[in-house]
């Protein structure tokens, strides 16, 4: 493997595990609200609170990373993860590229044995937001 993997693998080990990855925020007026990505029995989940989700299966993930994101080039730093059963490994990398003032989100997915992939989380929200109420109202429709 490369010595990026293994500066991922190490990045990977001082990272919390999570059951809810932070993927991107929305103010209002008077609050601020997170966007987070959790594990669900079913897959995975779309939360922008306790009463607002869409569910989000793993394999519209694994086509939207494949799609939208990219081979690493640098690991940043792995703030917390989710570890996808047999799916890998998706993670939240705050990155400050060198000469730059204002560090970004990354969603980072790697799959068991594979270089990771990742792009920025205001890049990935999205499409994912999208195929999950794509999902929702085609459930509704069907009730």
């Amino acid at each position: 493997m490369s010595e990026l993997f293994d500066q991922w693998l190490s990045a990977l080990s001082n990272s919390s595990e999570v059951s809810e990855l932070i993927v991107g925020e929305e103010f209002t007026d008077d609050e601020q609200r997170f966007i987070k990505l959790a594990q669900t029995e079913d897959g995975l989940e779309l939360r922008k609170d306790k009463t607002n989700s869409l569910a989000l299966p793993l394999p519209f993930l694994k086509a939207v990373m494949q799609r939208y994101a990219r081979p690493l080039s640098d690991v940043g730093r792995l703030k917390t993860h989710l570890r996808l059963s047999d799916q890998g490994v998706l993670a939240h990398m705050h990155y400050l590229p060198r000469f730059e003032v204002v560090p970004k989100d990354y969603l980072v997915w790697a799959q068991d044995g594979q270089e990771p992939i990742g792009e920025l989380c205001a890049m990935l929200l999205p499409p994912l937001c999208h195929l999950a109420s794509v999902l929702k109202s085609k459930s509704e429709s069907l009730h």
